[in-house]
């Protein structure tokens, strides 16, 4: 998956998550991987990242997205829960990517992939800010653009890079 109009996200998350080590973590290539993931693990919910290469990994809740994405960027991450649909209910949460809620393209192309019935939109969608002044990370909630550590007015535009 080459898409040029799809963001990589880089790693901003503290720098001592990058020193842990590798986890396990299932790539989920076609459906009879979505089938044996849930037989075995359940239903979630799940750490998840969308590789550059566009498919899903999931790994056990807890574990760092950093780790499942063995360091690289992602096109998109968070959490999922799955059903015996096949369904998944997907959400952003990742303060260390901070991925954008308009990064479920990915996620519905990567469910699409292996057979994944989606909603239209994350079940739960984050928005991310970093604070030009402090440099702390924010949620926004309810279009509430000022940081929680200093309040300063935090920018509309996603800024969550380093």
């Amino acid at each position: 998956m080459s898409d040029p109009f799809l963001r990589r996200y880089e790693y901003v998350g503290p720098k001592d998550l990058l020193e842990l080590g590798d986890v396990p973590f299932q790539i989920l290539t076609s459906d009879n991987d979505v089938k044996a993931w849930i037989a075995t693990e359940g239903h979630g919910p799940f750490t998840f990242v969308v590789d550059p290469t566009g498919f899903l990994r999931v790994a056990a809740r807890g574990v760092e997205h950093v780790q499942v994405a063995q360091r690289n960027p992602v096109l998109a991450a968070g959490e999922v829960t799955f059903d015996d649909g096949p369904a998944a209910l997907f959400a952003n949460q990742s303060t260390g990517f901070g991925p954008e809620p308009s990064c479920f393209d990915a996620v519905r192309a990567a469910s699409q992939r292996v057979g994944l019935q989606t909603s239209e939109t994350f079940e739960r969608g984050f928005i991310f800010r970093r604070c030009v002044e402090c440099e702390a990370t924010n949620i926004v909630k309810e279009e509430w653009f000022v940081c929680a550590e200093c309040d300063t007015d935090l920018p509309l535009e996603w800024n969550y890079a380093d």
